[in-house]
């Protein structure tokens, strides 16, 4: 896991992210955690490949 980059969200919905866990052509993997603590990971998809550029996938 590498550390969160310039530009990089700190949050997202619900969740506080804390790394980077990738990212590829279609977007970035985020290593986070809930509300209740849980671990989880958030993929963030590039705005072009939605149908609705304007809109953040979760």
């Amino acid at each position: 896991m590498e550390r969160l980059e310039a530009g990089d969200p700190e949050r997202i919905g619900p969740y506080t992210l804390f790394g980077r866990l990738g990212s590829d052509g279609m977007g970035a993997v985020y290593a986070g955690r809930a509300a209740d603590g849980r671990p989880v990971a958030v993929k963030v998809i590039r705005p072009a490949l939605t149908e609705d550029q304007g809109i953040l996938c979760l």
